[in-house]
C-alpha cells in the first residue's frame, strides 16, 4: 500500500483496538461508501451493536446509533 495505491485505508478505533478498513477503489467509486463500512466492521466485529462516534470540527465527541 503506497503513496499511489488504488485503496482507501479507514482507521477505526473499537475499544481501544484500532482496526484498519481498506477499501478498493471500485468500493469508493460505485458503493455507498457508509454500507460498505459497516459490512466491513461487522464482518470484523460480528457483536459490535452499530454504535458509532466521531469528532467533529470542533473536535466534539458525535454519537450515532445505526440499526442494520
Amino acid at each position: 500500500m503506497g503513496l499511489f495505491s488504488d485503496s482507501t485505508r479507514i482507521q477505526w478505533t473499537h475499544f481501544g483496538r484500532k482496526h484498519r478498513l481498506n477499501f478498493s477503489k471500485e468500493e469508493v467509486e460505485y458503493m455507498d461508501l457508509f454500507e460498505a463500512m459497516m459490512k466491513k466492521i461487522y464482518n470484523e466485529r460480528p457483536e459490535f451493536d452499530g454504535l458509532v462516534a466521531y469528532n467533529d470540527h470542533n473536535n466534539r465527541q458525535v454519537w450515532k446509533i445505526f440499526n442494520f
